[in-house]
């Protein structure tokens, strides 16, 4: 699944306003395995209206982000982040938005546990697709048969049918980030990494969360319906589905695999 545009570059020190209620933290890392740049401290300095509220230097070693959370996100914000050896490399820097939508989540909230636990093979991921769809409020049979046979061929071709081999993915260009220790399905892995049964990235899985689904990644009824909300909202795939396979090439088991 694509990446979306919530991470961006610094690429010198300075200062980075957010608009006003538009996010909930920021966290800043340098990537040394990603740019070759080499292992720093980052001092992040937190602005709100016209005070200086929170001054924070911690070490990074292209792992672990430095993330300012914001008390009061309907201020305006902004931070400035330094490489304390006086270097010029990128510092890369993740956004949590406030959530708009029901159910949508701060990408920090996404839970990387319990990877390989749920069942694999098709029976098992049309009754994941069937949860996601009673959640959704997805009731009338040819619709539920439209997502079924789109998000099993998704699924198919995406993570052998949520085998727990394929659960997650760190050799594409999505596999970038500060890496994630306690990743269930492989410790360390980057943070950006497309994971579970639909292989969503954090940030989509966050963004498309479905309410009343957990904030497991790799709960596949959780992944399931975050991938079926992505569809709607990317590709314009009606909620009915019966375009499914029409507009998203992945999900048509008559054409051959394309990514999504």
């Amino acid at each position: 699944m694509a990446a979306t545009d919530l991470d961006f570059v610094v690429g010198r020190t300075g200062g980075v306003t957010f608009p006003v209620g538009r996010h909930t933290s920021v966290g800043f890392f340098c990537d040394h395995t990603f740019d070759g740049s080499p292992r720093a401290a980052l001092r992040v300095v937190l602005w709100s209206d016209t005070a200086d509220v929170r001054t924070i230097a911690v070490g990074n070693d292209g792992g672990f982000p430095v993330v300012v959370r914001f008390a009061a996100a309907a201020r305006t914000h902004t931070v400035t982040v330094t490489r304390t050896d006086g270097r010029a490399f990128p510092v890369y820097a993740t956004l949590d938005p406030v959530p708009d939508t029901p159910g949508q989540i701060p990408a920090s909230q996404v839970d990387f546990s319990g990877a390989g636990s749920w069942s694999s093979g098709p029976a098992a991921c049309v009754g994941y697709i069937d949860r996601a769809l009673d959640l959704a409020g997805i009731s009338d049979p040819p619709a539920r048969a439209a997502w079924e046979l789109g998000m099993t061929t998704i699924a198919s071709r995406e993570s052998a049918y949520n085998s727990p081999q394929w659960q997650i993915n760190t050799s594409d260009s999505n596999a970038i980030g500060p890496p994630v220790p306690n990743d269930s399905a492989f410790p360390g892995a980057p943070f950006q990494c497309s994971r579970g049964v639909a292989q969503c990235i954090p940030q989509t899985f966050a963004r498309y969360h479905q309410a009343g689904t957990s904030l497991q990644i790799y709960d596949p009824v959780a992944n399931f319906a975050a991938a079926m909300n992505y569809v709607m909202d990317a590709y314009g795939v009606a909620r009915d589905g019966h375009d499914l396979a029409a507009k998203v090439q992945q999900a048509d088991p008559n054409r051959p695999p394309a990514g999504y």
